[in-house]
């Protein structure tokens, strides 16, 4: 009896669980329908709901377990791909994603959302604070970034029962943003991102880290005084006033002299901009090296101070013209020999120094000649300011002008005394010449060999010749060895400059 007794008190027990449950699974399915029923506009569940699955953000909260214990559509449909808001309840992420991944076999690139990521909801279940969170991977075969902010759920006794979350569709953004950065970081110019009131340097690329020589971290603790000379021009006075100029006025550009970690001083150009960046105003600056541009820039100026000074100081005469022979500057040592100043002749055709008969004809020939690369060593009949005809020799190269544009350069030298000279030395010569030739007794000169160099007529009228007949012939030739030994022995004195008779 005893042994029914308690089996008849189990039957009970276990009719009152079912029928427990029966009233559980009664008020759930009402719940249910109520829920699905149209609103009433009076409910403040009913109204949450329509708000949540009216927006694009995905909503949802979660128990301690990870589990859903609500969601919007919004979830339902972007990540979770769930039938209805009511699906995901009771279950976890896991679930869906190996759902997904089951349904679709042969792309593991399916479904990755959060495989790299961490365990966000663990994180602020531990940290009982809110937190944002980068949240991505792939899902339904496509790229999705969410931008995803989370929170405990405390009950009445403060203690975390769970975690509530939205996640904001950012891939757009954070592809526009990768682009951005790699932008940023793939050109050659330096970038520097300022704080528009303090000018504090809020983000550099790496063309700045690898033209100033130090890693991010160092350098972001370092303010643009301790990255320049720091000695006016180029204090924090001035970086103050540049970065006034581009709020108020607009961009601006100047040059820099900047600082590397080494402690080397070098030139940079900068351009200031005031631009708008996530929102927020900022000052941007483009920089460039110019260190060896600069130095080139010096370097050209002091060779042109030193070519400028070789020019004026040069005792010879030099005329510089364009390609058509206009002449574009002429040294002191021109106009002192050719008797004009230099305001006479700039901009004048070099043809106005020729004398009027073939003043334009051969000066456009050799121009032409020139300024077509060849180089011309010639000597010309010229005239002088009061119409001297002189006779100057130049040396004329082609050249490249400053502009880009080919020129002439000419060194010009007065040999009109010269060819003066030559001129009497010739008339000598001749008069010698004849002089020579009318000799009443035979006359030669000779080498130190005695070979005939020159000869009278009377000479070779004696000995029976032309004269050109003996030029070149050796007295061995002409006289017998003994007569030759005669003379043999009066050259060793000859030489000295002492005349023999004989």
């Amino acid at each position: 009896m005893a042994n029914q007794s308690a089996k008849n008190m189990d039957f009970l027990k276990l009719q009152d669980q079912i029928s427990s449950l029966k009233k559980e699974v009664q008020e759930l399915k009402a719940t249910r329908k109520k829920l699905q029923q149209p609103l009433s506009g009076n409910d403040p569940v009913e109204l949450f709901r329509l708000m949540s699955d009216n927006t694009t953000d995905l909503l949802w909260a979660k128990n301690t377990n990870n589990e859903y214990v609500f969601v919007n559509k919004a979830i339902c449909d972007v990540l979770l791909n769930a039938t209805d808001v009511y699906e995901p309840i009771g279950k976890t992420d896991m679930f869906f994603a190996e759902r997904e991944r089951l349904a679709h076999p042969e792309n593991k690139e399916w479904h990755t959302f959060g495989e790299i990521c961490r365990d966000t909801d663990s994180i602020v279940l531990k940290s009982g604070k809110p937190q944002q969170f980068d949240e991505y991977g792939n899902v339904k075969g496509e790229f999705l970034f969410l931008d995803v902010h989370k929170a405990p759920i405390f009950d009445d006794e403060n203690k975390i029962i769970g975690t509530v979350g939205s996640g904001r569709i950012v891939t757009k953004e954070k592809q526009a943003e990768e682009n951005y950065h790699n932008i940023f970081n793939t050109t050659n110019e330096g970038i520097f991102i300022h704080d528009k009131e303090t000018g504090q340097i809020l983000d550099i690329n790496n063309a700045v880290l690898k033209m100033y020589g130090y890693e991010y971290e160092e350098m972001m603790k370092l303010s643009v005084v301790e990255l320049s000379s720091g000695k006016s021009p180029f204090s924090e006075k001035e970086i103050r006033a540049w970065i006034y100029k581009t709020i108020n006025i607009g961009p601006q550009t100047f040059e820099w002299l900047a600082k590397a970690k080494s402690g080397k001083l070098f030139w940079t150009n900068v351009e200031l901009k005031h631009a708008n960046i996530g929102g927020k105003e900022r000052v941007l600056a483009l920089v460039k090296d110019i260190d060896r541009q600069k130095k080139a820039e010096q370097a050209l100026k002091e060779r042109e101070e030193l070519y400028r000074n070789l020019f004026e100081l040069s005792p010879t005469a030099i005329l510089l013209e364009d390609k058509n022979g206009h002449i574009l500057d002429i040294n002191p040592a021109f106009t002192k020999t050719r008797q004009y100043t230099r305001d006479e002749l700039i901009g004048k055709h070099v043809s106005v120094l020729a004398p009027p008969k073939s003043r334009k004809k051969e000066t456009d020939a050799h121009v032409a000649k020139i300024i077509k690369g060849h180089q011309l060593m010639h000597e010309v009949n010229a005239i002088q300011k009061d119409g001297t005809p002189c006779v100057i020799k130049l040396n004329e190269k082609r050249i490249k002008l400053p502009d880009g544009e080919f020129g002439i350069l000419s060194i010009a030298e007065d040999i009109t005394e010269q060819k003066r000279s030559e001129e009497i030395l010739r008339e000598s010569e001749n008069q010698y010449r004849r002089l020579f030739d009318k000799l009443p007794y035979g006359g030669e000169v000779l080498d130190t060999k005695g070979t005939i160099l020159e000869c009278s007529q009377s000479t070779a009228n004696m000995l029976g010749y032309n004269k050109e007949e003996l030029v070149g012939k050796h007295l061995t030739e002409i006289f017998d060895q003994n007569d030759f030994e005669v003379y043999k022995q009066k050259f060793p004195e000859v030489l000295k400059g002492k005349p023999q008779i004989g």
